[in-house]
């Protein structure tokens, strides 16, 4: 795929009513679109976001709105974990406080409360299933003994699981100081406070 067909992939589905943007992504992938096509497509919203770009606000909120349905499809279709939609969520959030002056009219899930409240609700395994997950990584017992490796297998199970959230959590040091909502504040600390432990 080159960037000009991402280009106007993205066009054609920012085009197309939302209500029909589901037919039109099994119409164009039949099998489901990969990650890597959800992944161009976010990072034409960012780069349409940015703010070293000129544009209108009502055009980046355009834009972020989109971005918002593009996120809800890729979660339902599988293309993106829900991990890493909140990823996509946090690092949106970030771009969007960097607009000044502010944008206003966020979709909630670019704002830091929304991205935040949902990749801490969406995480896949709970504090204590993580640690322990964690302490059997340690100790090496994820793999089960006598089974093959081969070359370039991925985790599966519970090891995909935590390595995800190993992945996502540290983006939340991007936002926890700009959180309104002091209980969420606190969730957030003590997860990234249990990085290590991870």
């Amino acid at each position: 795929m080159t960037e000009h067909d991402i280009g106007r992939e993205f066009r054609e589905l920012r085009d197309t009513p939302p209500g029909d943007r589901a037919s039109w992504l099994r119409r164009a992938f039949p099998e489901g679109a990969p990650a890597q096509w959800w992944t161009g497509m976010l990072e034409i919203v960012e780069t349409r976001c940015s703010p070293a770009r000129p544009a209108p606000a009502a055009e980046r909120l355009a834009t972020l709105e989109f971005a918002a349905q593009l996120l809800d499809l890729a979660r339902r279709s599988g293309g993106l974990s829900n991990c890493q939609a909140g990823n996509w969520m946090m690092r949106l959030s970030v771009l969007a406080l960097r607009h000044v002056p502010p944008l206003d009219g966020l979709p909630d899930e670019f704002t830091p409360d929304g991205a935040v409240r949902f990749t801490l609700d969406h995480l896949p395994l709970s504090r204590e299933t993580a640690l322990d997950a964690a302490r059997r990584a340690h100790e090496g017992r994820l793999h089960e003994p006598g089974e093959p490796i081969r070359p370039g297998q991925r985790p599966t199970g519970e090891t995909a699981l935590l390595n995800e959230m190993r992945w996502v959590l540290p983006s939340l040091e991007w936002l926890v100081d700009r959180l309104g909502d002091d209980a969420l504040r606190r969730a957030a600390r003590e997860w990234l406070d249990l990085l290590p432990r991870l």
